[in-house]
């Protein structure tokens, strides 16, 4: 008869563990040590010394947690918390180093060297959520729509305002050509700002997606005209190397638990001001990330799919699936081992009309690597 031995099953599971692990780190697509604490709705940024800092989010509620992914070691910190709980905002890697947070509280400051945070300045209308930033070819931060509170009530903004890092002042600028909430901004080229986003007039209706430009040498905007395709919001808006703009899906959550989302591809040409069609995604898709990669291709990450887009071939290439739905709500970054993390996310469950029922962040990561099969 055996003898239970605490011990042996004690030895039996670390073992077991550690093998999980190491085949986890061998495959492309593996999991890697998993956050401190599950989040969703979050930001990632590559800092100037190849670290990660991702920051804020929410599980139940907001949180206000920091964690940092040293790719060298493969281990993630526990970094100092904000000193607001976030979820929603935005995050800028500036020219000195530091990160500019924005949304939900006053604007922060985090210093990677001391791994603290400060205040940033106070800005004539705090944005709680939805809004978007852009740094600036000399150093400025632009910060574009959103939700801010007016004389009591929270409302759709067209207001944008510039950060100056050296003074840690705020400015306004010229306000856009219509106020825009869950839209999208990227600099080109040339230094302006391209602007992408929805008319959502009508609840449930993905609306008509148009466009602006906005010049940093005279604060003005213009129109940069209506796109073939409409995105509604969770679109992605993705600068290529050859200075084009490309736009990819989008939707709007219905009255029940299917949303309508699309698959269309729109480009923008800066040099003629036109936009084209480019054809469709590999599938419907909203809440996906696009991230480019050294080779100038564009790694997809989806509810489900991962895909590769070449935009020199119009080609696309199944990567493989994820095993853990994120609900759009995940991050996915480029590190300097030209590996692709994709952290966190959100497990929802929704009621009978649509409406969140519950809801629990993610702490498990995982890793593109091109070198390996997913």
């Amino acid at each position: 008869m055996s003898v239970y031995d605490p011990y042996k099953v004690r030895l039996f599971i670390v073992l077991w563990a550690s093998i999980i692990a190491v085949v986890a780190l061998a495959c492309g697509g593996g999991g890697i040590a998993s956050m401190e604490d599950g989040r969703g709705d979050h930001t990632a940024t590559l800092l100037a010394d190849g670290r990660l800092l991702v920051a804020g989010g929410r599980d139940s509620k907001a949180i206000a947690s920091v964690e940092v992914y040293d790719s060298t070691t493969g281990e993630w910190t526990a970094s100092s918390p904000m000193a607001a709980a976030r979820f929603g905002h935005t995050q800028t890697l500036l020219e000195d180093g530091t990160v500019l947070v924005v949304g939900e509280a006053s604007p922060e400051l985090y210093n990677p060297v001391s791994g603290t945070w400060s205040s940033a300045g106070n800005m004539a209308y705090m944005r709680e959520e939805r809004h978007a930033t852009t740094l600036l070819e000399d150093g400025r931060v632009l910060v574009t729509g959103g939700i801010s509170e007016i004389d009591g009530f929270k409302e759709t903004v067209g207001f944008a305002e510039l950060y100056d890092p050296p003074t840690k002042t705020w400015e306004p600028t010229g306000d856009m050509t219509e106020e825009r909430e869950r839209h999208q901004a990227v600099l080109l080229k040339n230094g302006t700002v391209l602007v992408v986003g929805s008319r959502n007039d009508k609840p449930y209706i993905i609306g008509e997606t148009t466009a602006e430009l906005f010049d940093p040498a005279t604060g003005t905007w213009s129109e940069a005209s209506k796109l073939p395709n409409d995105h509604g919001e969770r679109f992605t808006v993705t600068l290529l190397d050859d200075g084009r703009v490309l736009v990819g899906g989008g939707g709007t959550r219905g009255r029940t638990l299917a949303p309508n989302i699309t698959a269309s591809m729109d480009i923008y040409d800066p040099p003629t001001g036109e936009w084209s069609n480019l054809g469709d995604m590999t599938s419907k898709s909203w809440g996906h990330t696009a991230t480019t990669l050294r080779n100038g291709t564009i790694l997809f990450v989806g509810m489900v799919f991962v895909d590769i887009y070449n935009p020199n071939t119009g080609t696309w290439t199944r990567v493989g699936e994820l095993t853990e739905a994120r609900n759009g709500l995940h991050t996915a970054t480029l590190l300097e081992n030209d590996t692709v993390l994709i952290v966190g996310g959100d497990n929802i469950t929704y009621g009978r009309t649509g409406n969140v029922g519950g809801r629990e962040g993610l702490s498990s990561v995982r890793v593109y690597d091109p070198a390996e099969e997913w």
